[in-house]
């Protein structure tokens, strides 16, 4: 009962864990930059830091000399040829495709939780602050369509304007966006395990290939049966000796084949 009450609990943290949004917020307003990290809707600035928090410089300790080491001759490093863990170029572009997929399901995911831009057109010459104005409405609304598309925008601010008096373009631009650990996490792991399939079935590739320029093994059997065969062609001078007289006992006698057949024409009686 114990056990299951423990694993219960665990299961609940990872979840909760899963749930918890985080983000960041960045922007150029007021004539500064800032940078702060979100975390359950609790912003942490990170750029420009506090007063309060800037780091004291540390003092300078004096370096102890030490005495020169005699430099080793480094041995010229082989360069390894091909591409990584033996991957083809096919497999490597499954690979590139996988993160654009998951990327993609990325941006979908993030919410963006304010966007604001403001932009006033201002130039010495009243004709380049008109081509100016014109050029960023002209921008913004090529954009704004793919934007609504791609993302969940929660607080938007838009806004042109043109200044013929002024001498100074003035912009301002913030974006916050945030996302759940376990969204991140899916992305991450869908990512993961697209790789991981693509290089085991590089692997299992390889070793097919392998196999097939693997030379084969010459059979005992067969390969002793010529060195007989060799054998009983080759031989010693003394056994050629013996081969010819062997050869010259066996033929027939044209003495004693000539009697044979005088026998043969014989009457019975014993006259020819």
């Amino acid at each position: 009962m114990v056990g299951w009450i423990i694993l219960g609990v665990f299961i609940a943290l990872i979840v909760g864990l899963c749930l918890i949004p985080v983000g960041f917020d960045a922007g150029f307003e007021h004539d500064a930059l800032h940078m702060s990290a979100k975390v359950m809707g609790i912003q942490l600035q990170l750029f420009p830091r506090e007063k309060g928090e800037e780091k004291k410089p540390k003092e300078e300790k004096p370096k102890e000399e030490k005495p020169p080491q005699e430099k080793k001759e480094e041995k010229p490093k082989e360069q390894k040829k091909g591409l990584p863990l033996g991957l083809s170029i096919q497999e490597l572009l499954e690979i590139v495709k996988a993160v654009l997929r998951g990327l993609g399901r990325f941006g979908h995911k993030m919410k963006v939780d304010r966007f604001r831009l403001i932009f006033v057109a201002s130039e010495p010459d009243p004709y380049y602050t008109a081509l100016t104005y014109g050029t960023v409405n002209e921008v913004l609304s090529m954009l704004a369509p793919l934007c609504k598309k791609a993302f969940t925008c929660r607080d938007c601010e838009v806004r042109t304007g043109v200044d013929f008096l002024g001498n100074r373009m003035q912009l301002e631009f913030g974006l916050g966006m945030s996302i759940r650990i376990g969204q991140i996490l899916g992305v991450v792991f869908g990512i993961g395990f697209a790789a991981v399939k693509v290089v085991i079935k590089s692997k299992l590739r390889q070793k097919r290939e392998a196999k097939l320029n693997r030379p084969e093994k010459p059979n005992p059997e067969e390969s002793a049966a010529p060195s007989d065969a060799e054998g009983d062609l080759v031989t010693e001078p003394e056994n050629m000796e013996t081969a010819v007289l062997t050869a010259a006992e066996s033929a027939p006698d044209p003495e004693k084949t000539e009697t044979k057949i005088d026998v043969e024409r014989m009457e019975p009686n014993g006259e020819q």
